[in-house]
């Protein structure tokens, strides 16, 4: 619990006492004021010299030095709620719904869910806050609390129960549940395909979901060992390699066929071989067959280096899942879809 603050005149409401003593006794309870509080920011000697202009302006009769020590309490004790709040606003960071959608104020690309501690709870500068931000590992992380995610403006994904959510790369106000974001990234890009194969026109496609799978191949032996993420071996005595080794068809429509249109794309705006696709459909002399490669990673938002530094941030937060982003980052490069479409 807080201590209370120091009745910095309350030495003074017995009378008996010499004039001199009172003031002595004043300065002191000024210094223990500031040490007590932990208030580095303030000299106890600044703060005892208000007591002393106060002393001085309301003359030396025991009666006039109350009423002055008064006013020299009210004046510390506003300068010290100011350097706190000061101090709060600095060190606690706290958020506020004004505060989002203005000029100064961007949205982190993680956020994390939870609900308002012990500290910024007792602090007025947080009061009416609706989060916090923090930087752990240089990672920047807008703590948002669970009971103000309306005043966010923002939406998430499947839903609130999540703690640790990543950005949308193609929607700046829509954030997923971490463990959620490479699957639903996967699901976003198959659907825009279909979506393609209807705006330019196609009678028939087919999107094939594929995984390279890395092995290792024991050299003058038989054996090959699956290994699932980064390795090293003697090149003596064996050999990393890929194959191909999960496939599955993830989508397949035949359609009636128009004239094409040009599409709105959102994940995949940016592909080359998406965009040479709708050029090569759109141009006067249009294909009627294409099959292409597209690279999930190519896409994805999180690239390895980042994901090293979002898990940096989470274990420092101690909240990392289960599995690491990096091992996901590592399996979404070796993911693709074969796209192939007839029109």
């Amino acid at each position: 619990m807080a201590k209370e603050k120091p009745d910095l005149f309350s030495f003074v409401q017995s009378a008996g006492k010499a004039a001199s003593d009172l003031f002595d006794r004043t300065k002191e309870a000024a210094r223990t004021f500031a040490e007590e509080h932990d208030l580095k920011e303030i000299d106890a000697e600044d703060v005892a010299e208000a007591a002393d202009k106060a002393w001085k302006k309301a003359g030396r009769t025991v009666s006039s030095v109350y009423e002055g020590v008064k006013t020299g309490s009210a004046q510390i004790s506003e300068k010290v709620a100011q350097v706190r709040w000061e101090a709060d606003m600095k060190n606690l960071r706290p958020i506020f719904a004004e505060d989002i959608g203005t000029p100064d104020f961007t949205m982190s690309k993680l956020i994390r869910l939870t609900q308002m501690d012990r500290r910024r709870a007792a602090s007025e500068a947080c009061q009416g806050s609706i989060g916090y931000d923090s930087s752990p590992k240089d990672v920047r992380v807008v703590n948002l609390y669970t009971d103000h995610l309306a005043e966010s403006g923002l939406s998430f994904y499947p839903d609130t129960n999540s703690e640790i959510y990543y950005v949308d790369p193609a929607d700046r106000t829509n954030y997923i549940a971490l463990d959620e974001y490479f699957p639903y990234m996967k699901t976003a890009r198959i659907t825009e395909l279909q979506k393609l194969a209807q705006a330019l026109g196609a009678k028939h496609f087919r999107v094939t979901y594929k995984e390279e799978k890395r092995t290792l191949t024991r050299q003058g032996g038989s054996g090959r060992l699956s290994i699932t993420g980064r390795g090293s071996a003697s090149a003596d005595h064996a050999r990393l390699d890929s194959a191909a080794v999960i496939s599955e068809i993830a989508a397949e429509m035949t359609l009636p066929g128009h004239e094409p249109v040009h599409p709105t794309l959102v994940y995949l705006r940016k592909d080359p071989a998406i965009r040479s696709l709708i050029e090569l459909r759109l141009s006067p002399n249009p294909i009627t067959h294409q099959k292409l490669i597209v690279r999930l990673s190519s896409s994805s938002g999180i690239k390895e280096s980042e994901a090293a530094k979002i898990d940096a941030a989470l274990g420092a937060m101690k909240c990392a899942g289960n599995a690491s982003v990096v091992s996901e980052a590592q399996s979404e490069s070796r993911r693709y879809l074969e796209y192939e479409i007839d029109f």
